[in-house]
């Protein structure tokens, strides 16, 4: 009897431990809810406040967050395991983004591009001679913001850099249309009638509104050349 008693102790830990042991087995800890935490940044590596983060599952939302002026975001109770995000914000590209999440103290950084990061995006293929490319990134931006001055701007230019120039320049006489007009987009137009497609008077033309914008040594001098030039194959 006495040795009973005395083993009641051992046989307790050892009915404790097999029960912890099933109860540890019966919920593995990688299907445990969990916080998520991330920050949302632009190309910049600049935070991006107010965007919204959701969590996708079978074509569904299951719970959003807004960034906040940091870009951080939280979401709750997110399972261990293969996750699917959507971050949308008004003029950025929608990006999905589906990763692994294997630990609570995992950060997520998600990257996003807005219009005018594409667009500079263009213009920088534009200098390199990468028409193809910028057209993509004008594609994009168009999407984000149709029909934007400054992107029909940039079509043109690439068309004149594809040796499309009457094409360019009927784009931007369509830009130039019922408005004021613009300082760079005038001179844009002068340089082209004058230099690729042999028009001087349409050029002088250009030239004139240019000035009537902004006064510039320059426009003024190629004016009066073009004046002179008129004025001698007048008189002959």
């Amino acid at each position: 009897m006495k040795s009973l008693v005395r083993k009641l102790p051992v046989l307790f830990m050892g009915l404790l431990f097999s029960v912890l042991a099933i109860g540890c087995e019966s919920t593995p800890t990688g299907h445990l809810p969990a916080m998520l935490m991330g920050m949302v940044y632009n190309l910049d590596r600049l935070p991006v406040a107010d965007a919204h983060v959701n969590w996708i599952q079978n074509g569904k939302i299951i719970q959003s967050s807004t960034t906040d002026l940091r870009g951080h975001f939280a979401l709750s109770n997110v399972p261990i395991g293969t996750v699917t995000l959507e971050v949308t914000k008004d003029f950025y590209e929608t990006l999905t983004w589906q990763f692994t999440y294997e630990k609570q103290t995992q950060v997520t950084y998600l990257k996003v591009t807005n219009v005018d990061e594409l667009m500079d995006a263009a213009a920088a293929a534009m200098d390199k001679g990468q028409w193809s490319g910028a057209e993509n990134f004008l594609d994009r931006a168009d999407k984000l913001r149709p029909h934007a001055e400054p992107s029909d701007y940039l079509r043109a230019v690439i068309l004149s850099g594809k040796g499309k120039t009457k094409e360019a320049v009927d784009l931007l006489e369509s830009l130039s249309q019922n408005q004021p007009p613009i300082f760079a987009l005038e001179l844009t137009m002068a340089d082209w009638y004058q230099y690729r497609l042999n028009n001087p008077a349409k050029a002088l033309d250009h030239l004139k509104q240019a000035l009537s914008v902004k006064q510039d040594l320059d426009v003024q001098s190629r004016i009066a050349a073009l004046e002179g030039t008129q004025k001698i194959i007048e008189e002959k």
